[in-house]
């Protein structure tokens, strides 16, 4: 029989709402290592704004919602490379293939299948 309890929150195994990876081998920490980018998921209802969103406006809400380091709208960072926003930084932070990296990413972490040109 199938008990409605079993959904409870407390029950449920935890969502694996964050992801690590380096989108890039030019940015290394103090060993030489490439530094992970950190990620999280959007809510479903997050998605569907997003969704709703004009086209041209979804990837950087996708970048604002989900990347969680490097702090895209960091002040300091911003101003190193002379830019303002996230996605004049993105512009002086990724090279193409990096990029495209970063949007492979922000979309398998979402549970989309959908070729990458229906979200930017």
């Amino acid at each position: 029989m199938q008990n409605l309890t079993n959904f409870f929150k407390n029950n449920a195994i935890a969502r694996e709402d964050k992801v690590s990876i380096a989108i890039s081998n030019r940015f290394l920490d103090d060993g030489g290592k490439p530094i992970e980018w950190v990620f999280k998921s959007l809510t479903p209802s997050k998605i569907d704004k997003i969704g709703l969103a004009p086209k041209e406006q979804r990837m950087l809400m996708m970048l604002e919602e989900c990347v969680v380091f490097p702090d895209l709208k960091n002040a300091d960072l911003q101003n190193s490379y002379g830019v303002y926003g996230v996605v004049e930084l993105i512009d002086e932070l990724l090279n193409p293939k990096e990029y495209g990296e970063l949007v492979n990413v922000l979309i398998k972490i979402n549970g989309s299948s959908k070729d990458r040109k229906s979200v930017v």
